[in-house]
């Protein structure tokens, strides 16, 4: 089933429905072995479960919040796709991940898998912009939006691999060789949102072992100044960082601010329970697009918080932000008291997931948001075990 969910998440991007037949394989074997164990068991999924019980319960109520935007949906059909689509289909390897797999060697696997393939992408979109092929390098992705988003959930776990000794061996071999290309494509995807998350999210990782070790110290301060250098000697990527904080001439930011204006007036008409989930592209073009913007085709808020707000109102908003700040509590809380580096990786990965969805809307893409659960569930094993 891992295996499965492995090999769904890494081809989607290159072929969806390809994708779909290895993730749809994985939740029928899944619920094949629930429900197996449950008769064999006398209704126990396994020893573990109890252990979860936390992110289990927060995950209902996130999903459970999302309900009134389908029920008071003013198109209810759509909805009910949308909702079935984004909290139970995305997040089936969250939940099958978690509740099944207990053995550690088949987490590390099955993250392995992935993050070799995500590191593979990467470095086709570094040969993208090497060959002229592409101006920022997007692998297999839609966009190169959308694979700055995996970059950017990807890169801190890939961090915390190399610097704590406690991790396990293969996985930190994998790391040594895949943090240059993640790096690298980082710097030359021109991601702005990804380089303000990572500017955020990186000190915050790093900053007890360069306390800890001398070696970590001198590497993180060889590789910031490098990267600082890059930067102000290279005009294109010194002009395309200054230009996040363009507010006026910026075209892409201004049309941002207009998208977040327009988001504000649906949440303001529909405060409780949005516009319906799956509705905000149609409701957007039909009655909120607003004259100022320049970019007719965006049909997005660039915004987790605002999209979530906009179409499952408050009370979906609440549960969103509830299940947010349980996992990044818990986990920071976790490696606090007991130096867990799996749990510094959740924490990392999901800081840079809500940073990232503040300026961009990596939650409506369904191959990143299934590569985004499937991370959750296995490091959540992986930190559990």
């Amino acid at each position: 089933m891992g295996y499965c969910f492995a090999i769904g998440v890494v081809v989607s991007n290159l072929s969806i429905a390809i994708g779909n037949i290895f993730f749809v394989t994985s939740m029928l074997i899944g619920v094949c072995l629930i429900v197996q164990k449950r008769l064999k068991n006398n209704y126990v999924i396994n020893d573990r479960e109890n252990i979860f019980c936390k992110e289990h319960l927060y995950a209902i109520v996130l999903i459970v919040s999302m309900l009134p935007s389908m029920v008071f949906s003013p198109e209810v059909i759509v909805s009910t796709k949308g909702f079935l689509d984004m909290w139970f289909y995305r997040m089936a390897p969250f939940w099958l991940i978690t509740l099944l797999i207990k053995e550690k060697d088949y987490a590390v696997n099955i993250l392995i898998i992935f993050i070799s393939g995500c590191c593979f992408e990467t470095l086709l979109a570094i040969a993208q912009v090497v060959l002229g092929l592409e101006s920022r390098g997007r692998g297999f992705c839609e966009s190169p939006m959308q694979l700055a988003a995996y970059i950017a959930v990807v890169l801190p776990i890939v961090i915390v691999m190399v610097l704590d000794k406690f991790v396990d061996a293969r996985l930190r071999k994998l790391g040594w060789f895949t943090l240059p290309v993640f790096m690298v494509g980082a710097i030359i995807g021109y991601s702005r949102g990804l380089w303000i998350t990572l500017l955020v999210v990186v000190p915050i990782l790093v900053y007890r072992y360069m306390l800890n070790n001398k070696k970590v110290l001198m590497w993180v301060s060889i590789i910031s100044v490098s990267v600082i250098c890059l930067f102000l000697s290279t005009p294109h990527l010194r002009n395309r960082f200054i230009s996040s904080v363009n507010l006026t001439t910026n075209v892409s930011n201004v049309d941002r601010l207009w998208l977040w204006k327009s988001s504000l007036n649906m949440i303001e008409d529909y405060p409780l329970t949005g516009i319906g989930i799956k509705r905000f592209s149609k409701e957007y073009k039909e009655n909120y697009i607003l004259p100022n913007i320049k970019q007719k085709q965006l049909d997005q808020p660039h915004n987790n918080f605002l999209q979530i707000a906009s179409e499952a109102g408050i009370i979906g908003l609440l549960g969103f932000i509830s299940f947010s700040l349980f996992i990044i509590w818990s986990n920071f809380v976790d490696w606090y008291r007991n130096k867990n580096p799996y749990a510094l990786m959740i924490l990392g990965m999901f800081l840079a997931f809500s940073l990232f969805g503040m300026i961009g809307n990596p939650i409506s893409r369904s191959s990143f948001m299934k590569a985004f659960w499937y991370l959750l569930g296995t490091l959540l094993v992986l930190r559990k075990s």
